[in-house]
């Protein structure tokens, strides 16, 4: 006989097979007053970060829109976020600060506040709406720009039920503005001097903060193990980790493999890193590498201290949670 944690982990595939998938079943389960409200938030809130694939899938085979309206009431838009993350950490990189930006803008925009429309369900359903568009996650891929403004066109629709809001020069000003302001800040020069000062920043978003991680780890990859040495807590590691993907990850290996680091077998690190690229396509992969590396790395800079070649013997097993 299976525990009770069994039996709750196969209740989202029984669903799946025998109601969620058939005909009309999700909106159906999604009406169904015998259900408690509670139960079906929970379910829904464990469909979209357990089995993303099949959560977008389920949403793109519903013919009507009432679905994503229901379903926005039990699910909030940092929830969907770390779901569509699962699926394209860029996408989601992407729409985490457009949505960042617009919260920050909100209250001087009468259009998007000054209504009867709860602003914090009108984002998730433009995340719905996002997830469920074929161009999207698994489908073509997106620049930052073309990304954001996908979404815009998404949350136009929340509000007015209209597709495209090139001929409405509030929502058109709307975006241009997002991506004068988004860009300003993302091209922002990191300069030697101030590079510290950047990683330490905590109001800039994750994608600009991957930005400026990559940009270190290109320009400054001596001082930035000087850095790690001295200035960066677990705190600072766990941020850089948690924006890590297979672009820092190459990064981060590339520097460490190089002369410079001061490893006695850089050709074998190189080696070792490039096989366990291949499976950084899996971003909470790609995370769980970097994270060991700069734990490492930040440790044995303190044995350097007392010898003056680094050797790879084994990488310690790590303690920090993301």
């Amino acid at each position: 006989m299976g525990t009770a944690n069994q039996k709750d982990s196969d209740i989202l595939p029984i669903l799946l097979e025998n109601r969620w998938n058939a005909g009309n079943g999700f909106t159906d389960w999604l009406e169904d007053a015998t259900i408690f409200t509670d139960d079906k938030g929970e379910l829904l809130q464990r469909m979209v970060v357990e089995k993303v694939h099949e959560w977008v899938g389920l949403l793109r085979r519903q013919p009507e829109e009432r679905a994503v309206i229901f379903v926005a009431t039990y699910l909030s838009a940092p929830l969907l976020l770390q779901s569509v993350a699962q699926a394209d950490f860029r996408q989601a990189a992407v729409l985490s600060e457009t949505i960042e930006w617009l919260q920050c803008k909100a209250d001087g925009i009468p259009f998007l506040t000054g209504n009867d429309r709860l602003f914090s369900t009108a984002l998730s359903e433009a995340l719905l709406f996002f997830m469920q568009d074929r161009d999207t996650l698994g489908g073509r891929s997106l620049t930052e720009k073309r990304g954001g403004k996908k979404f815009l066109a998404h949350l136009y629709f929340v509000y007015t039920g209209k597709t495209d809001f090139q001929s409405d020069a509030e929502w058109t000003n709307l975006s241009v503005n997002r991506a004068v302001d988004l860009e300003m800040e993302a091209w922002q020069d990191v300069r030697e001097a101030e590079f510290a000062d950047v990683l330490l920043q905590k109001n800039i978003s994750n994608t600009i903060f991957s930005h400026h991680v990559v940009s270190v780890l290109e320009k400054y990859p001596e001082k930035f193990l000087a850095w790690l040495e001295k200035d960066a807590d677990l705190v600072l590691i766990k941020r850089i980790v948690d924006v890590s993907d297979i672009t820092i990850l190459e990064q981060l290996s590339l520097f460490l493999s190089a002369a410079v680091a001061g490893f006695e077998y850089p050709d074998d690190f190189r080696q070792l890193t490039s096989w366990l690229s291949r499976f950084a396509n899996d971003r909470v992969f790609a995370s769980d590498i970097t994270r060991i590396l700069l734990l490492w790395v930040r440790k044995q800079i303190g044995k350097n201290k007392r010898r003056n070649k680094w050797k790879i013997i084994s990488f310690p097993a790590c303690s920090v949670k993301t």
